[in-house]
C-alpha cells in the first residue's frame, strides 16, 4: 500500500492528498470510513480535508486527518459577492501552490470540480454525474447512487485501485467538549453517574421530524423510571427546546454544536431523527435510535439502530414502538 498506478504505467509515491466534502453534517460524517481507508493505503502521506467552515467540527473528529482547510460561503449567501469571490480565488491559489498528488472530491459541485482541476494533481477522483464538471476528474465514479453514501465512497476508492481494509468509523472528541458538557449537565441538576438519554428532535427538514410531544412522552416515561433526559438543538430550535424546558427537562441552550456532541458522548442512548448529529453519535460509539423514513441512510455499521415509518410519514411511528426500543436498549421493563 502507499502507491497507486497512473494511467501511463508509472507508480509514484503519493505524498500530498486533498479530500473535499463541504456539507452537510451527516454527509461529511459519512466520508470518515473512506478517509480512514485512504490513510490505510497511504500511511505516510499528508492528508488535508477541505470542508465548509460550519462543518469543520465534524472533521476535527477524524483522527487520521493532518490538516483541515475551511471554505466560508457565508459572504456569497449574505450578498457580499466581491468578498466571496476574492476568498474563493484565494483558496484556488492555495490549492494550486500545494502541488497535491491526489485529490478526492466527494462533493462533486461545480466549484469543487474546478478546485480539483486547478490543483494540477496527477490523479483527481470524483463522483459526479456525467457532465461538464465530470471532465475535471481523471477518474469519475458514476455507480452506486442508490446505496449508502459511506458504502459508495468506499466502492469508489476500490474501483480506482485502493486496497480494501477493515471499515472504521471511529470519531474522536476533545476532552474539553466533554468537560463543557458535564458542567452543563451539572448546572441543570444532572450529576455524574446519572443514567441519561439524549434527544435530538429537530432535523434539517420539518417533514423528517417526529412530533415533539411524542419525544416528551418518551422522556416522561424515562423520568418515571429514574432516567434523566437532555434535549439538544441549536439557536434555530429554541422554541422546541423551550417546550422541553417547560416540561422540566434539561436542554442544550447555551452550548454550541460541539457541546451538543459532548452531551451525546455522555449519554447512554441517543434518540433522534434523520440528522447528522445522530450519525456523529454513532461514530463516537454511542448506542443510537434513529426515527426515520425508509429512505434515510442508516447509521454506519448499525443498520438495526433505526425505527422506520411504514412510508414517508414519520409521524406514523408510535410512542409505544419507541418506548419498546428505548426500554430494550436500556434494559428497562416495558
Amino acid at each position: 500500500m502507499g502507491t497507486i498506478e497512473w494511467f501511463d504505467g508509472r507508480n509514484p509515491v503519493v505524498k500530498e492528498i486533498l479530500v473535499i466534502r463541504w456539507k452537510s453534517i451527516g454527509d461529511v460524517a459519512f466520508t470518515l470510513p473512506a478517509v480512514n481507508r485512504i490513510r490505510d493505503n497511504f500511511p505516510d502521506a499528508r492528508l488535508t480535508f477541505l470542508v465548509s467552515k460550519e462543518n469543520a467540527f465534524v472533521v476535527e473528529g477524524f483522527e487520521v486527518v493532518d490538516r483541515i482547510w475551511t471554505v466560508d460561503r457565508g459572504a456569497l449567501k449574505e450578498g457580499r459577492y466581491l468578498a466571496g469571490v476574492a476568498s474563493f480565488l484565494g483558496l484556488l491559489r492555495q490549492i494550486r501552490r500545494e502541488r497535491f498528488d491526489l485529490v478526492v472530491d466527494f462533493q462533486a459541485y461545480g466549484e469543487t470540480a474546478l478546485m480539483a482541476r486547478i490543483s494540477g494533481a496527477k490523479e483527481r477522483w470524483g463522483n459526479a454525474k456525467p457532465s461538464l464538471r465530470s471532465r475535471a476528474y481523471t477518474r469519475n465514479y458514476t455507480e452506486g447512487r442508490r446505496i449508502h453514501p459511506a458504502s459508495r465512497h468506499l466502492a469508489m476508492l476500490e474501483a480506482f485501485g485502493l486496497q480494501a481494509t477493515p471499515v472504521r468509523n471511529d470519531q474522536r472528541l476533545e476532552s474539553r467538549f466533554l468537560d463543557e458538557a458535564r458542567r452543563h449537565l451539572e448546572s441543570q441538576g444532572i450529576r455524574a453517574g446519572t443514567r441519561l438519554v439524549y434527544f435530538q428532535p429537530c432535523t434539517s427538514a420539518v417533514a423528517k421530524n417526529w412530533p415533539m410531544d411524542r419525544y416528551l412522552a418518551v422522556a416522561g416515561w424515562l423520568r418515571e423510571r429514574g432516567v434523566a433526559s437532555v434535549f439538544g438543538g441549536g439557536p434555530a430550535e429554541s422554541a422546541v427546546l423551550g417546550q422541553a424546558k417547560a416540561a422540566g427537562f434539561a436542554v442544550s441552550t447555551g452550548l454550541g454544536v460541539r457541546g451538543c456532541v459532548g452531551l451525546m458522548a455522555e449519554a447512554e442512548l441517543v434518540v433522534g431523527g434523520d440528522t447528522g448529529l445522530v450519525h456523529i453519535a454513532n461514530g463516537l460509539g454511542r448506542p443510537v435510535l434513529m426515527l426515520a423514513r425508509p429512505s434515510a441512510p442508516r447509521p454506519i455499521g448499525r443498520e438495526e439502530s433505526v425505527l422506520l415509518s411504514e412510508d414517508t410519514d414519520v409521524t406514523r411511528i408510535t410512542v409505544e414502538r419507541v418506548i419498546r426500543r428505548v426500554g430494550g436498549s436500556l434494559k428497562l421493563e416495558v
